[in-house]
């Protein structure tokens, strides 16, 4: 690339908004602050949902002993970084990642926490039912789309799987579990259908904008190449026309001498 090239394309992103969010990849401007957004939004949704499951937490337990606690502090300590994380934007992949595995798991080893606990009631949803759509918010900030998906669907059936297991199997289970695997996996999918569509338009909303740069960069660049061969032109019809003057001068004095001599 020349440097008139250069030059106007500096020009061409001189003439956009510059942040500190920006100055280092002018062509995600507006996927920058989608993403941002993003993470304002999931930390307080995600400590609203919280809150829910903290306060149920501190009712009847289905664990069996031993295990309340510890499945209470295992999940509830990634998600407080989480939260702190999405709100000042500091490592939010990382904890948001964290909590969404350490939530499945959670989940994995429920039939065997329960396993001797209280009986559970089909009406009354244990404290980690509330909890399954955090752990799909966190994957959308933490994975890409293909892991995103995955976890919406296998976390609510995940859910259903260990609830029918920690139930028995027992029939007047299926259907409040089925409401709620359904109610889970509606509301995951929104979730995740609306953060894939801003990102979707944030994506083309910097890909126009960088071909408009890149048009206005180019015609500029033209223009500049022009400018400098109309100079280039000039400055030569200049030089010829001088040199012509400078003959021009010289044949007068030359005659203007013959002259001189001739009458001496």
């Amino acid at each position: 690339m020349s440097d008139v090239e250069r030059s106007v394309l500096d020009e061409a992103w001189g003439r956009i908004p510059h942040t500190r969010e920006t100055s280092d990849d002018p062509g995600s401007f507006t996927q920058k602050r989608i993403e941002r957004v993003i993470t304002l939004l999931v930390g307080p949704a995600c400590l609203v949902l919280g809150v829910q499951a903290f306060v149920a937490a501190f009712g009847p337990s289905d664990e069996a002993e031993g295990w309340h606690v510890p499945l209470v502090v295992g999940v509830f300590v990634p998600l407080v970084a989480m939260v702190v994380a999405c709100a000042v934007n500091r490592f939010a992949r990382v904890f948001s990642g964290l909590f969404a595995v350490i939530y499945m798991v959670a989940l994995a080893v429920w039939p065997v926490a329960t396993n001797g606990g209280q009986a559970p009631s089909p009406t009354e949803n244990p404290w980690i039912f509330y909890l399954i759509n955090v752990a799909t918010v966190a994957t959308v900030v933490a994975f890409p789309l293909p892991v995103q998906v995955a976890w919406t669907v296998a976390a609510p059936f995940l859910f259903g799987v260990v609830r029918l297991l920690q139930a028995g199997g027992r029939p007047e289970f299926l259907l409040p579990v089925a409401l709620d695997v359904s109610f889970a996996l509606m509301l995951g999918s929104v979730l995740v259908t609306l953060t894939w569509m801003y990102r979707s338009i944030a994506a083309n909303v910097d890909e126009t904008r960088a071909r408009a740069v890149a048009s206005y960069a180019q015609a500029a660049a033209t223009a500049a190449t022009e400018h400098e061969r109309v100079a280039v032109a000039a400055l030569m019809h200049d030089s010829v026309l001088g040199g012509a003057a400078r003959r021009r001068a010289g044949s007068d004095a030359a005659r203007a001498d013959a002259r001189r001599e001739h009458g001496a």
